[in-house]
């Protein structure tokens, strides 16, 4: 075997060695950066902060989680041991709640101006300037003009 075909063997193998590893470290660090499109952030709470959670339905029915030496209890409508895990997506899920887009019914845009007073934006706002209500259709059709 030839010395000089290993030499250019190994070389050409840390060639692709080294650009495989600079592609795989440029995609982490465009990972790591926050997209400049990102929506608003609403609200940002620790997840050890969460005491209590009501969920109370239209049909008046009330569903309430209270935190008791860190577990999760179901404290209405009766009590009962709690879906650790479930609760917990919960309060995570709430713990990081985002703006995407504002909707409103009416021309004038009032809840999305006190919001922005507030200090939460949306760039995207979808208005009706008829006063009806918007089907599932509009939503999705105004959505996908968005993504």
């Amino acid at each position: 075997m030839k010395p000089k075909g290993l030499l250019i063997a190994v070389v050409l193998l840390a060639v692709v060695g080294g650009l495989v590893w600079w592609s795989n470290k440029s995609q982490a660090d465009k990972a790591k950066a926050p997209a400049a499109d990102a929506p608003a952030k609403l609200l940002t709470i620790a997840d050890d902060q969460f005491v209590e959670i009501r969920i109370k339905k239209v049909t008046d029915e009330l569903l309430a989680l209270k935190r008791e030496n860190g577990k999760w209890l179901v404290t209405a409508p009766k009590p009962m041991a709690a879906d650790q895990d479930a609760a917990g997506s919960m309060v995570s899920t709430l713990a990081n709640l985002n703006a995407d887009k504002a909707v409103e019914e009416k021309a004038t845009d009032r809840l999305a101006d006190l919001a922005t007073c507030n200090g939460i934006s949306s760039d995207d706002r979808m208005l009706r300037f008829d006063g009806r209500p918007f089907t599932p259709e509009d939503l999705l059709e105004n959505v996908r003009g968005v993504i």
